[in-house]
C-alpha cells in the first residue's frame, strides 16, 4: 500500500508528522484521528531515499553491501529483545556501523519513527537502499509481536545474502569479460589497419563502449529504485539460467518460512500469519501464489488446503500438514517446514551456481567464437581488398 505522510496536532498542540500506511489519504487520516490526533494535512509520502551526505548516485555507483545492511539489523535485534524502543534502538545501532551512509540513514529513521512512524514504513520509503522484503518482514514483525526474533532473521537472510553475492562473483566477473571480449575481437581487423593515432583512437572509443554496455545498465537499474516510488522489478532473465528459476524459488519459500514460523503461536490467527508473512517473499510469482491459497484459511480451509492451492508445494509438505490438523501438532509442523525449507534452499543455491557457470561457458563460448568469425571475416576482406588493389595496378 502507498504511504501518506500526516501533518497533525496531539491532545497538547505539539505538531506530529508520522507516516502511515494506508490505502488513501482518507484512510490515513482516519488512521491518525483513531489514534487521538487533530489532523491539519495529509498528502502522499515521498520518503528521504537517502540521508543527506549520500546521494542517489553516490549510492547507486557504490550501492551498500548486504553485509553491511545484515550489521544493522545484527544490532537492532539484541536492542529491541531488551527493551529499547524501535527509534532508541535504531539510534544506538547507527552509532555502532562504520559506515557512514547507514548511520546517517539511521538517525534519519529514528527521527520518522519518532515522530509517529511505524518502522516498516520507514523502511518501505527507503525501497533501493534496503531489500523490499525487508519492509514486508518488519510489518510482520510488528503485527505479530515478534520483533527481535524477525530482526534476527532479516540479519540471517541479508548475511546469506552477502555470502550468495560473494560465490556469484567469479561467474558474474566471466560474464563481464565475456561481453568486452564481444565487443573487442570483432573490432581486432580493423585496429591491426590504422596507425598509431587511430589505433588509440578506436581503442578508446572501444574501451568506453565496453565498460558502458557491462555497467551502465546496472548503474541506471540502481538508480532508479532510489527515485522516490522507485521499487525492485523483478529479474525476468533469471528463467533463462538453468537452476535459477528453482533457487529463486526455494530462496523465496525459505523467507516466507522463516517469517511465518512462530507468527500463529503470538496470537495471530492462521490466516494473519499466514498473509502478513507473504510481503516478505520478494518475489511477485510465489507471492501471488501464496496469498492465492491463503485466502482460502479466511473461510473453512485448512492449512494443508492453504499449501495444496499454492502449487508451490509437493505431496510430502501437505501430507505433514494434514498430521498436524489431525494432531494439533502445529508448533511441531511449523519447525519441521522451516528446517525442510533451509535444506532444501541450500541445495537450491548450489545447483543454482552449478547452472550459473555452464550457462556462463556456453555464453561465453558463443560470443568469442561469433566474435571470431567476424574478425576472420574481417581480416580476409582485407586482405582480399589489398590483392584486388594489386591486380588493379597490374
Amino acid at each position: 500500500m502507498p504511504l501518506f505522510q500526516v501533518r497533525a496536532r496531539d491532545e497538547k498542540g505539539a505538531l506530529k508528522t508520522p507516516i502511515i500506511d494506508a490505502e488513501s489519504s482518507q484512510a490515513a487520516a482516519s488512521q491518525a484521528r483513531a489514534a487521538g490526533l487533530f489532523v491539519v494535512e495529509c498528502k502522499p509520502h515521498r520518503g528521504h531515499l537517502v540521508a543527506r551526505t549520500s546521494t542517489r548516485v553516490r549510492l547507486a555507483l557504490l550501492p551498500i553491501p548486504p553485509e553491511d545492511q545484515a550489521l544493522v539489523f545484527r544490532h537492532l535485534a539484541p536492542l529491541v529483545k531488551t527493551g529499547s524502543s524501535p527509534s532508541t534502538a535504531l539510534r544506538k545501532a547507527g552509532a555502532r556501523i562504520p559506515d557512514p551512509r547507514l548511520a546517517d540513514l539511521c538517525r534519519e529513521m529514528a527521527g520518522e519513527v519518532d515522530e509517529g512512524a511505524a518502522l516498516s514504513a520507514v523502511l518501505a520509503a527507503r525501497t533501493g537502499v534496503f531489500p523490499a522484503w525487508v519492509a514486508g518482514a518488519v510489518a510482520a514483525a510488528e503485527q505479530g509481536g515478534r520483533s527481535e526474533e524477525i530482526l534476527a532473521s532479516i540479519h540471517e537472510e541479508l548475511r546469506q545474502e552477502a555470502q550468495f553475492a560473494t560465490r556469484f562473483a567469479v561467474p558474474l566477473a566471466y560474464l563481464r569479460a565475456s561481453v568486452v571480449l564481444g565487443v573487442v575481437v570483432p573490432t581486432l581487423p580493423f585496429i591491426m589497419t590504422l596507425g598509431v593515432t587511430g589505433w588509440g583512437v578506436l581503442a578508446g572509443m572501444v574501451g568506453i563502449l565496453a565498460s558502458a554496455l557491462v555497467y551502465g545498465g546496472g548503474f541506471l537499474r540502481r538508480y532508479g529504485r532510489l527515485k522516490p516510488g522507485g521499487a525492485a522489478s523483478p529479474d525476468r532473465a533469471v528463467v533463462l539460467v538453468p537452476g535459477l528459476g528453482a533457487m529463486r524459488k526455494e530462496l523465496a519459500l525459505r523467507r516466507f518460512a522463516r517469517i511465518f514460523h512462530g507468527l500463529p503461536a503470538s496470537g495471530l490467527s492462521l490466516y494473519e500469519a499466514w498473509m502478513g508473512a507473504c510481503p516478505a517473499v520478494d518475489d511477485p510469482a510465489v507471492g501471488r501464489a501464496l496469498e492465492a491459497g491463503g485466502r482460502t484459511l479466511a473461510g473453512e480451509g485448512g492449512l494443508s488446503e492453504a499449501l495444496r492451492l499454492t502449487g508451490l508445494y509437493d505431496r510430502e509438505v501437505i501430507d505433514a500438514a494434514e498430521r498436524a490438523e489431525a494432531t494439533g501438532e502445529f508448533d511441531a509442523f511449523h519447525t519441521w517446514l522451516l528446517e525442510r525449507a533451509e535444506s532444501r534452499a541450500d541445495g537450491a543455491s548450489d545447483a543454482g551456481r552449478t547452472g550459473m557457470w555452464r550457462f556462463l561457458l556456453l555464453v561465453a563460448g558463443a560470443v568469442i567464437m561469433i566474435s571470431t568469425v567476424i574478425a576472420w571475416l574481417a581480416y580476409m576482406g582485407n586482405i582480399l581488398a589489398k590483392f584486388a588493389e594489386l591486380l588493379g595496378e597490374w
